[in-house]
């Protein structure tokens, strides 16, 4: 695995004139004094450790940016955390995954893949998030396509193994894992390794422009860093996802974990005769789909931030167009009220003392629609044709009161988000009688940036100068409009436990 990743890497410094860039060699025998931890030394390491992620660690001089010293670390756990991903994302097609119990092939290339992203950090490469959504969903079902350019636009993305594939798409030989260097990684050794031939650091900037320039107007050649998770507001930066289609991926990807689910107790019943490893499998499933699902998300409200120069013909910002919001808000909540395929009685009975997995996930990725619903505004503020937060909210209420419009029962998981919706509401307007201090949302708070001395290195974790606007009015407004909801759903409710339930949250 070793050897493989630093060939990889080699191939594009070749394209520079550098044939044998990366040179591995294995530690040093026959009573040679080796000091691995000496900070000449860059090694990859096998360490014992409880940890199943892969670390790195890079020493450059400051003053040239020279890289002293870059190791790898590779975890005692890793192999059963890459079988586990393997099972999550790919047994549904792929009869080699349907175990639990490390498969050395499979672990051998998923090892290959991680150890590409590892190496990047050693060159001095930053993570790309936005690798992974070059490429559309049907070129990644495509076994000549994925051998040739991988998964991803980079390698320096997290990336997951190829869960859009299916038993009709997916063929023995097909790599799984991001297998070779995407043209983004390609690009960044020319910008950060190719010999310029100047004298002076000024002589090489026109070179350097031209190359950013190439960037700008090759869509494979986007960049984005990590975000940090308090604001999450680029949905191209995501972690784990793939392809350009956020809501078709997450279909496909949801439709695999249910055969999963399915199947799971027949593909592990004579490995886990003690019913062990069934009794965890749920928590991983439900994160995966959590996963999933916020991929959609994030496009609600979402906002484009690209880096912007002189010159180029793009702004810094732009929010995600109004038609994608829409179509990933309604397709949000119908996959959320469908979730109940996530219940599977004969694996809940070996998983513990367990309740409704579908109940969990249903209730808890309602609440993110909740948290996402009332940040629609900046995304709102920023466009000339927004998808408006009051057009949000009319999709939701239609959605949630669908059946008591028609005077039938509403599913419990939608009785619960209306009394969350109401309650969240009742906060946003400020008519509640008891209030915390400081939560008035009809003032204005501000997020005061602060000099960073690493500014465009780091994630934003708030925007300058944010003005929330004073809306409690308007959200009072939607709380009449509720309130009469309920009085309509109460008129033609069928039982009398629902009619109770709506005079309750007409009493609140």
């Amino acid at each position: 695995c070793v050897y493989r990743s630093a060939d990889i890497w080699n191939k594009s410094f070749q394209k520079i004139g550098f044939p044998n860039a990366l040179v591995v060699k294995p530690y040093p025998k026959d009573g040679t004094v080796f000091d691995a931890n000496n900070i000449t030394k860059s090694c990859i390491r096998y360490v014992i450790s409880p940890s199943n992620q892969i670390t790195d660690n890079c020493w450059s001089d400051p003053l040239t940016g020279e890289i002293i010293s870059a190791n790898i670390y590779i975890p005692h756990n890793l192999a059963s955390k890459i079988q586990l991903d393997y099972f999550l994302q790919t047994s549904s097609f792929n009869e080699k995954a349907r175990t639990l119990l490390p498969d050395e092939g499979l672990v051998e290339e998923a090892l290959t893949s991680l150890l590409l992203r590892h190496w990047g950090h050693c060159l001095g490469l930053s993570d790309n998030m936005a690798g992974s959504i070059a490429y559309p969903v049907d070129s990644l079902r495509s076994k000549e396509f994925v051998k040739q350019h991988g998964l991803s636009a980079s390698v320096m993305d997290k990336l997951p193994m190829n869960y859009l594939l299916s038993d009709d798409s997916y063929s023995e030989g097909m790599p799984l894992v991001q297998s070779v260097l995407g043209v983004y990684d390609d690009w960044v050794i020319r910008y950060l390794y190719q010999p310029m031939k100047k004298n002076t650091p000024q002589e090489e900037l026109p070179g350097l422009q031209s190359l950013i320039s190439e960037r700008n107007h090759n869509p494979l050649l986007l960049f984005k860093g990590p975000q940090n998770r308090k604001a999450y507001y680029d949905p191209r930066g995501m972690e784990r996802d793939l392809g350009n289609d956020a809501i078709r991926s997450a279909t496909i990807a949801c439709e695999n974990i249910a055969k999963v689910i399915k199947n799971a107790n027949q593909w592990l019943d004579k490995e886990d005769v003690d019913y062990e490893l069934r009794a965890v499998l749920y928590g991983h499933i439900i994160k995966q789909v959590n996963e999933y699902m916020k991929h959609v998300l994030q496009q609600v409200g979402g906002i484009y931030l690209n880096d912007s120069y002189y010159g180029d013909v793009y702004p810094s910002f732009q929010s995600v167009p109004k038609e994608v919001q829409r179509q990933s808000f309604l397709w949000m909540l119908d996959a959320i009220e469908k979730m109940t395929w996530m219940d599977d009685k004969e694996l809940l009975n070996h998983c513990a003392l367990t309740g409704s997995v579908a109940d969990y996930s249903q209730k808890f990725l309602g609440n993110l629609v909740l948290v996402q619903l009332s940040n629609i505004w900046l995304s709102e503020s920023k466009s000339n044709d927004p998808y408006t937060q009051q057009q949000a909210i009319s999709d939701l209420i239609s959605f949630l009161f669908k059946e008591a419009r028609m005077g039938k029962s509403s599913a419990d998981f939608k009785r619960f988000m209306q009394g969350q919706f109401l309650n969240a509401v009742i906060s946003w307007s400020d008519v509640s009688p008891v209030k915390e201090k400081g939560s008035s949302s009809g003032s204005s708070s501000f997020a005061i940036g602060e000099t960073n001395s690493h500014w465009g290195m780091e994630p934003i974790e708030s925007i300058s100068y944010l003005s929330v606007p004073a809306r409690a009015h308007f959200w009072y407004g939607c709380l009449m409009d509720l309130k009469q909801e309920y009085v309509k759903a109460k008129a033609m409710a069928p039982t009398k436990k629902l009619r109770e339930d709506y005079d309750y949250r007409l009493f609140i």
